[in-house]
């Protein structure tokens, strides 16, 4: 397979800096990624906190609308953005310094414009026929909030896909991550106490999104000072438009599927069952949330190394950046396992039929973490075609599990389904990237995370089937969980001691 969609028309920022020190470069920005990331993961903890609190406020059937009427409009905002924001991840990186702001623009009036007739639409009709389908008509006004506040939600993508662009995760996890969520889950905290028991999550959706929008646009001004805004209209180059398009195709296609899951429960059942899915689907991303925080770095890093022509870097990239998703998922993995049948029935006993799918999507996405990187290698080598082609396959093989499972075996048949799909086309994606780099591009540092990782896994259970002494034994869990960080740490860092996940890595 050739590269397609590549660089012979594109401005490039390349240096004249040997390949060492691109590799070396290559590795900060991962590193100050992870950091970056392990920061703010430690705020996050109080989102599933305030979380839990407002889903306890307002009940099972107005937080299963909300999550529900999130999965169908999501998808509807990502059409909006014509694959434009995840086309300046590849375009930044190329684009000639100081002048990115010239395609920033447009981008930025075409995707709002856009997005706010698609907002009016969905207002307009939408809202009332999704009110009308479940005969819950306090379900038309919340949508309504909530599509407009697709509109900030666009732009604060589009922000911050071309800071991400600079190799610039801070924005990232400051605002997408961490002020963003935690500002809907606190508002809607404070709207229901104000009053808004039927419409205070939707009308915080559209309340963060703006403030989301302010706090992307201060970073993004930040970055792009050296930049400066064009003085008359420019359009979108044609090298972006080409790269964006299939892109455009796979986002809008893998929005609707990651929320297909949700639709389909609720279609299928009822929404207080949909809200105990929507619950399931909470603490499966935040592992899941930790692997697709390195794609936009990682999408960068690979687009610059494959700009350069130096396959090794990209591979060495590619190796470097899974160990380091192991060894950040493995312990949030091991906290779920160890802590969930302690907390989430105190969200409600309704709540405790999320346990068990639970633990099934978690385990995927552990296993999915490490194969998840190589459908950005297609990324940044141009192929958004097969990126494109990619979330097809996902969607039929998603879609023929998810009504095969769930009639038998309700919401751990969901979580079966979406797990296994997502292994299925990771597999699909790391026979595609060797077929393109030529080689499997997994060395010995990603060897040695996973060896870490099971050994820790199983000193955690040694530790667990020794002490634990009934479901609610919190000691029990704090051992077990202790057991994991004392086999897992020193192990960790013998490895970089010993040079396992050095530059040399792979020799």
């Amino acid at each position: 397979m050739g590269k397609r969609g590549s660089v012979e028309s594109t401005p490039s920022n390349n240096s004249s800096k040997p390949p060492a020190d691109d590799r070396a470069q290559d590795r900060k920005d991962l590193h100050r990624g992870v950091v970056i990331n392990t920061v703010g993961n430690l705020v996050k903890l109080a989102h599933p906190v305030l979380m839990g609190v407002a889903i306890w406020l307002y009940g099972e059937v107005t937080w299963g609308i909300f999550v529900t009427a999130q999965a169908a409009l999501l998808p509807i905002g990502r059409l909006a953005l014509l694959g434009l924001d995840k086309g300046l991840l590849w375009w930044v990186p190329r684009a000639e310094r100081g002048r990115e702001r010239e395609t920033i623009l447009p981008v930025l009036v075409v995707t709002a414009g856009l997005t706010t007739a698609l907002a009016f639409i969905v207002s307009i009709w939408l809202a009332p026929w999704l009110a009308d389908w479940k005969d819950l008509p306090q379900a038309e006004t919340a949508i309504r909030w909530m599509a407009f506040g697709l509109i900030p939600m666009g732009v604060m993508d589009v922000l911050l896909s071309a800071t991400i662009g600079r190799k610039e995760m801070l924005p990232q996890v400051v605002v997408r991550d961490t002020m963003w969520p935690l500002t809907m889950v606190g508002l809607a905290v404070l709207f229901h106490l104000s009053g808004m028991t039927e419409t205070g999550f939707a009308l915080a959706f559209l309340v963060a999104g703006c403030i989301g929008a302010a706090g992307a646009l201060f970073f993004f001004l930040r970055i792009f000072r050296d930049s400066r805004w064009p003085g008359s209209w420019t359009k979108i180059p044609q090298p972006l438009v080409r790269y964006s398009l299939p892109m455009w195709g796979a986002e809008v296609s893998n929005s609707g599927l990651q929320r297909m899951d949700q639709l389909v429960i609720f279609a299928l059942t009822d929404a207080a069952t949909a809200g105990v899915y929507g619950v399931v689907m909470m603490v499966g991303n935040a592992i899941r949330t930790i692997r697709r925080a390195f794609d936009p770095i990682v999408t960068a890093i690979f687009s610059s190394a494959d700009a350069s022509g130096d396959t090794d870097r990209l591979k060495d990239s590619f190796s470097h950046a899974t160990a380091l998703v192991i060894g950040t998922q493995a312990p949030l993995f091991a906290c779920i396992l160890l802590f969930t049948p302690w907390i989430i029935p105190l969200i409600g006993p309704a709540y405790e039929a999320a346990i068990l799918p639970i633990y099934w999507i978690c385990g995927f996405w552990l296993i999915n973490g490490a194969l998840g990187l190589n459908g950005l290698i297609l990324g940044g080598m141009g192929r958004s075609d097969l990126v494109l082609l990619n979330v097809w396959v996902l969607i039929f093989v998603e879609a023929l599990l998810l009504y095969t499972l769930i009639p038998t075996y309700g919401l751990e048949g969901a979580a079966i389904a979406v797990g296994a799909s997502y292994s299925v086309q990771n597999l699909f994606q790391a026979t595609q990237a060797r077929m393109l780099t030529g080689s499997w591009n997994y060395r010995r540092d990603t060897a040695a995370a996973v060896g870490i990782s099971v050994l820790a896994f199983l000193a955690m259970g040694g530790v667990w089937g020794a002490l634990e002494s009934g479901e609610s034994s919190l000691a029990a869990r704090t051992a077990a969980f202790a057991a994991f960080l004392i086999a897992g740490l020193p192990l960790t860092w013998w490895a970089w001691k010993t040079g396992t996940f050095s530059l040399n890595s792979e020799k």
